[in-house]
C-alpha cells in the first residue's frame, strides 16, 4: 500500500535523533526548494512535453476546486513544479516492538508525536531502519509520493505524482491541503484520517459535479475496498491484541503470532491492496495502515450526517481538533454516533 503524504516540517530538530536527521531534512528539502519552476512558465514554455502541460493545466482545476467547493487553503501551494529525478519524494520508517501494537514515536515541537520519520533518501532511511531492528523492533519502510510541510513553504507539485491517474491526482491533493486546513498535533492517527476522508470526499464532490457516473461508480468501488481493507487490518489487531495480552514466553508467542500474520495472508489474498497482508506483515505495517486509515469512516460519517454540507463538516472537525489529545477520539466518535466501547 503507497501512502498519499509524508508530514515534514523542516525547522525542528529533536534531540533524540541528533543533527544527522536534521541535517538531511533541511538539505533534502532545500534541493526540492531549488529545483521548483513556476507552472505558468512551464505551460508557455514550447519545450515542455504535452503530457506535462496537459497534468499542469488540470491541478489548477483541482486546485481551484479545493479552494471554491472544499473550502481548503491553497494560497501559495501547488504553484510551481518540481521534477527530483527520481521516483519517490521520500521514505517513511515506522517501527514497533514485536510484541505490542503501541507503534514507536518520535517527537517534536510544534507537530507534536509522529509515528514514523521521514527520509530523502531511500539508504538513510533503510539505515535507520537497520539501527532500529538491532534494537529488537521491527520495521516497515513505505515509498511516499508527496509530503506537506503545513503551509511553512510553498509545496511544489512533483514529478513523483503529477502523472497519476485523474482520481488519484485529485485525492492526493486534496489530502495534502487539507493538512494545511486542519492539524492534529500529538494524534497523528485522527490527523492522516482526516486528510484521507477529505480526499475521498473531494474526489466524490468533484465527479458528481462532472455529471461523470462512470467514473463515480468506479469511485465507490473503490472506497469500498479501502474501506474494506481498513477493517481486515483492525481484524488482525485485535486478534495480535488479545495474543500480546497474554502471559506467554518469547517463543510461545512468536509461535502463535506466526499462525495469526499466516491465516491473515491467506484469508486476505484477494483483498485490496492485492499482496498487501502476505508481503513482510508485521506490527511496523499493520501500525503504518492503522496511522493513516483507521478513522477514515468517523469522518465519512460526520460528513454524511452533516447532509453532505463540506463547511460544517469542516467546523466539527475544527471542534474536534481544539479538544485535549487524550479526548479527541472519544469527541469524533460521538459526532459520528460511533460507540467508544
Amino acid at each position: 500500500m503507497s501512502y498519499r503524504v509524508l508530514l515534514v516540517l523542516l525547522p525542528i530538530l529533536s534531540s533524540c535523533l541528533g543533527p544527522s536527521y536534521y541535517y538531511q531534512s533541511i538539505n533534502g528539502h532545500l534541493d526540492l526548494l531549488n529545483k521548483r519552476v513556476p507552472i505558468i512558465q512551464l505551460i508557455n514554455d514550447n519545450k515542455t512535453p504535452k503530457k506535462l502541460k496537459e497534468q499542469l493545466k488540470k491541478t489548477s482545476k483541482y486546485r481551484e476546486f479545493a479552494a471554491k467547493t472544499l473550502f481548503l487553503p491553497t494560497k501559495g501551494t501547488y504553484k510551481t513544479y518540481a521534477d527530483l529525478k527520481r521516483h519517490e519524494a521520500t521514505w517513511v520508517v515506522f517501527a514497533s516492538h514485536p510484541y505490542k501494537l503501541s507503534p514507536k514515536k518520535w517527537c517534536f515541537p510544534v507537530t507534536g508525536c509522529l509515528n514514523y520519520l521521514g527520509y530523502f533518501k531511500k539508504a538513510d532511511a533503510k539505515k535507520h531502519a537497520e539501527k532500529l531492528k538491532k534494537l529488537g523492533m521491527e520495521v516497515y519502510i513505505n515509498g511516499s509520493p508527496a509530503y506537506s510541510t503545513l503551509g511553512w513553504f510553498d509545496d511544489p507539485l512533483l514529478n513523483t505524482f503529477i502523472n497519476f491517474s485523474d482520481e488519484k491526482l485529485q485525492a492526493l491533493i486534496y489530502h495534502e491541503l487539507a493538512h494545511k486546513k486542519l492539524y492534529f498535533a500529538d494524534t497523528p492517527t485522527l490527523n492522516e484520517s482526516y486528510a484521507e476522508a477529505v480526499s475521498q470526499i473531494g474526489v466524490r464532490l468533484w465527479f458528481e459535479a462532472q455529471n461523470n457516473h462512470a467514473q463515480l461508480q468506479r469511485i465507490y468501488k473503490k472506497q469500498k475496498q479501502e474501506l474494506e481493507f481498513i477493517k481486515n487490518v483492525q481484524t488482525v489487531r485485535k486478534l495480535l491484541a488479545k495474543l500480546y495480552a497474554l502471559p506467554l514466553d518469547k517463543t510461545q508467542m512468536q509461535r502463535k503470532k506466526d499462525i495469526i500474520l499466516q491465516q491473515a495472508a491467506k484469508n486476505y489474498v484477494n483483498s485490496w491492496p492485492k499482496g498487501w497482508f502476505s508481503e513482510g506483515l508485521n506490527n511496523a505495517k499493520l501500525n503504518s495502515a492503522n496511522t493513516y486509515s483507521r478513522l477514515v469512516p468517523q469522518f465519512l460519517a460526520i460528513f454524511a450526517k452533516e447532509g453532505r454540507d463540506i463547511n460544517r463538516f469542516h467546523k466539527i472537525v475544527e471542534k474536534i481538533s481544539k479538544v485535549d489529545p487524550k479526548n479527541r477520539e472519544k469527541m469524533l466518535n460521538k459526532f459520528a454516533n460511533i460507540s467508544n466501547d
